[in-house]
């Protein structure tokens, strides 16, 4: 029956599709998942053989030191869940969400480690952040007064440069309130 219980664990690991370490508390890797081994690019023997830490990029913060005090904190401040610069075994760099948790497994308190590859979220969220900067640059640029308002309500969102010189109001004044309350329409 054991022999079936460790192979249950192992499936059931393995049909995770974040990639999991279990650590001791020293941060010492003694389980991990095949999605681990392919988001890593290496294999579980190598994967066994090391640290959590050592597959933080290595430039600060995200530092194998760094990643070692968040395994520490676990055991005081409970779980704890930030973004990470992570390092696969070929050197290549990626952007990660790391959660760690503090949970007792057969007998044994363990570190549970999940990884998740979130660098297309983060080019996206680049993406999105330029476009808007463009979007806000080229907004204030017109020499037409512009205000956008919530289609809902007619609350002001926002307002262009040229509309705070062309009505005296500025942005701050403007926004949430609406034409009719600012004295714009008779």
């Amino acid at each position: 029956m054991d022999a079936d219980h460790d192979a249950y664990a192992r499936d059931l690991l393995d049909a995770i599709l974040d990639a999991l370490f279990i650590c001791d508390l020293n941060g010492r890797t003694v389980a991990v998942n095949t999605t681990m081994c392919e988001l890593f690019e290496c294999s579980r023997e190598r994967a066994m053989s090391t640290d959590v830490a050592e597959w933080s990029a290595g430039d600060a913060p995200h530092t194998a030191a760094t990643m070692s005090g968040y395994l520490t904190r676990v055991l005081t401040q409970g779980s704890q869940m930030f973004e990470w610069r992570s390092r696969k075994a070929s050197g290549e760099l990626f952007w990660s969400e790391i959660t760690i948790r503090l949970v007792h497994i057969v007998g044994y308190d363990r570190l549970l480690v999940t990884v998740r590859d979130i660098s297309a979220a983060k080019v996206q969220a680049q993406t999105l952040r330029d476009s808007e900067e463009r979007f806000h640059l080229i907004f204030n640029a017109s020499s037409n007064a512009v205000a956008f308002t919530d289609a809902e309500h007619g609350q002001i969102v926002d307002v262009n440069n040229t509309w705070v010189r062309e009505t005296g109001i500025s942005r701050t004044n403007a926004i949430g309130r609406t034409a009719k309350d600012l004295g714009l329409w008779v």
